[in-house]
């Protein structure tokens, strides 16, 4: 068993990373009643990446490292919109949890670019607060962090958004999972065991 507050050294140190078998991650957060909407959302996240979901455990092949990809168990995966003033600085949320019916990466020359296409029901909102910021910088955020400040050249139309750049530092796949399925809620890696792999899982 791997305590929480210790996974990180152990993972850069090998004593849990590069062994044989899979790492069951236990998840804290939620009341019971969120359950089936967290095990949804995660099972949407990583379901294709070879790893298995029951209730708040997430179960990932061995050769993950779950330190660097926590975001992926544990952010809600929320994306707002904020104003910027002329000192750079970041001001309150314009709009809160914008949300995406699907998001996806593409690789572009200047680097990948994150693709959302917009839930139905908000695509009225970016569209005006675009038009009242034309010609003025706009912060993009995930879960608070914002990820890119672009200038508004024209107001963005339709259901789909792209956003390229740096776009925080974060793994732009894993970032894409998370706004596609967000989470009700901020979870926590409680702790993490190593155990053997059911049929399917490596």
């Amino acid at each position: 068993m791997i305590p929480r507050a210790a996974l990180a050294l152990a993972l850069t140190t090998g004593t849990a990373a590069g062994q044989e078998g899979c790492f069951a991650v236990t998840l804290q957060g939620g009341a019971a009643g969120q359950v089936p909407a967290i095990a949804a959302a995660l099972t949407a996240r990583v379901g294709e990446l070879g790893a298995t979901v029951d209730g708040r455990t997430v179960t990932v092949p061995g050769s993950w490292d779950i330190a660097a990809r926590e975001a992926l168990f544990t952010a809600p995966g929320r994306l707002s919109f904020h104003a910027v003033d002329d000192n750079a600085d970041t001001g309150a949320a314009l709009i809160h949890d914008v949300a995406i019916d699907r998001a996806e990466v593409r690789v572009e020359v200047a680097g990948p670019a994150l693709v959302l296409t917009r839930a139905s029901r908000d695509a009225a909102s970016p569209e005006r607060i675009t038009t009242e910021r034309v010609g003025r910088a706009l912060a993009v955020a995930v879960d608070g962090a914002v990820i890119a400040t672009p200038r508004v050249m024209e107001p963005i139309r339709g259901g789909r958004l792209a956003i390229s750049g740096g776009l925080g530092g974060l793994d732009p796949d894993d970032m894409s999972r998370g706004l596609a399925a967000p989470l009700p809620l901020q979870l926590r890696i409680a702790v993490v065991d190593r155990v053997a792999c059911a049929a399917g899982e490596k």
